[in-house]
């Protein structure tokens, strides 16, 4: 009896070890079958003229590990056509193929993908992509105070030896910033007419307040005087006075709103 068993364990394990030799002949000849991928899309969606553009392009397959992928690039733009391959890692189901391509100019391409069973060359996926390129960023300009991309400082000059050097990075010692620009022109503004309008301006609102008063005193001396010449004088000067400076002041903001265009402080 124990003999028969043991018989038949080792018949167990041998035809569990000839299903398993079966199903691993069966699983690499699965791999080995030619099978294009299922879905192929672009990773990336825009770039840059000028700018190399860095294009992906994912080939995936629903099955992990399933076959290395081929892919040939058409950027649209008439320049020679790259080819790039992956494998995914282990059971992965997708791998990812980059492309480096320089756009000259702007414009919309169409940009073409197609993905290969490498083992099988005809078995391929198809993808389309309009493919936006934007105009060349302005590169930079180190030395006019203001700092952008790529500069750490930018303090007016391209002269080494301040903090800031000529390619506008921190040295060592102390930053020279540009002086703001209410210390360039403490005035605030650039027009001699804005600034003479403003003084004016200033003195109209006072005198509109204080001689129309000085109206009012000059024609109360003026009727309460009870017959004093001298009191009569003083209040027809008052009111004489602060008439013509009234007008005067009226007159000469007028002529400043006319021409304060053509006072300017610039050439």
């Amino acid at each position: 009896m124990y003999f028969l068993r043991t018989k038949q364990s080792a018949q167990s394990i041998k035809l569990f070890f000839l299903i398993g030799i079966v199903l691993l002949c069966l699983g690499i000849g699965f791999k080995a079958e030619a099978f294009p991928p299922e879905y192929v899309y672009f990773a990336t969606y825009s770039g840059t003229a000028g700018a190399p553009a860095l294009i992906s392009v994912v080939s995936e397959h629903s099955v992990g590990g399933m076959a290395s992928w081929c892919v040939t690039m058409d950027f649209g733009d008439g320049s020679p056509t790259q080819f790039s391959s992956c494998t995914p890692a282990g059971m992965d189901i997708s791998c990812k193929t980059n492309f480096s391509h320089t756009y000259s100019s702007e414009g919309v391409y169409v940009t073409t993908a197609i993905s290969c069973n490498c083992a099988r060359p005809t078995d391929c996926v198809q993808k389309t992509q309009r493919f936006p390129v934007g105009p060349p960023t302005t590169p930079p300009v180190c030395g006019n105070a203001m700092i952008e991309s790529g500069e750490r400082c930018d303090d007016g000059n391209v002269i080494s030896g301040d903090g800031c050097n000529s390619n506008c990075q921190i040295e060592g010692g102390p930053v020279a910033t540009p002086a703001p620009q209410d210390e360039i022109n403490p005035l605030k503004y650039f027009k001699f007419g804005d600034l003479l309008d403003k003084i004016i301006d200033v003195a109209f609102w006072i005198a509109i307040i204080i001689l129309p008063i000085g109206i009012i005193v000059g024609g109360f001396m003026f009727l309460s005087a009870a017959g004093n010449p001298s009191n009569i004088e003083l209040g027809k000067k008052i009111i004489l006075y602060c008439a013509v400076m009234l007008g005067t002041i009226i007159m000469i903001k007028t002529l400043s709103f006319m021409f304060k265009d053509d006072l300017t402080f610039t050439k």
